[in-house]
């Protein structure tokens, strides 16, 4: 099985744990024209180019490892038996001390498909990541962040610790298939 990761797939990988009290969450899983990480509370999914058939699974650690030496680039995944190479897609870049090799972990994965909701949402919102990143830097090391979501054109409340506040949504086209995972084209 091979892959390619573009570094949006790559950084999915930053969503794994960091702990090993549940070490199946210290892993991505890549196959079937995607990578998804999850580390019990927040799983991420990104489609990628794949060929071959099946899946692999490998600590997510390598795939952050191998960002570190392509902090630019894409990578290449390759699986071979057991083995597993992460390399750049650069052609130029040849220097074979600059692969980075993992394993394969013979886990399975938690069911992800079968935790998204089935019923109809209520309300739909689409906030900027970098407002994300704001709020987050703002409200510190709160324990946690609610919030309240009223309507697709109505500020976002939230409440973290003693912070409150809005975040102001971003006005875009509503579209029944915003959820829905997006495959790489051909």
């Amino acid at each position: 099985m091979k892959a390619e990761l573009v570094q949006e797939a790559i950084a999915v990988a930053n969503v794994v744990a960091e702990d090993n009290s549940r070490p199946i969450f210290t892993c991505v899983k890549i196959g079937n024209g995607e990578i998804v990480a999850a580390d019990g509370y927040i799983m991420v999914r990104h489609p990628v180019k794949t060929e071959g058939e099946g899946e692999v699974m490998v600590r997510g650690k390598a795939i952050l490892d191998a960002r570190g030496v392509y902090p630019h680039g894409n990578l290449l995944l390759e699986q071979n038996g057991d083995e597993v190479t992460l390399k750049s897609t650069d052609p130029q870049v040849t220097d074979p001390s600059l692969i980075v090799r993992t394993t394969v972990v013979n886990a399975h994965f938690p069911a992800f498909d079968k935790l998204y909701p089935t019923s109809e949402p209520t309300a739909f919102t689409a906030l900027a990541p970098g407002l994300l990143r704001k709020l987050l830097d703002a409200v510190g090391d709160a324990s946690f962040i609610k919030f309240r979501i009223r309507g697709s054109r109505d500020p976002v409340e939230f409440i973290a610790g003693y912070a409150s506040g809005l975040i102001m949504p971003m006005h875009i086209d509503d579209d029944d298939d915003w959820y829905k995972v997006k495959k790489v084209k051909e």
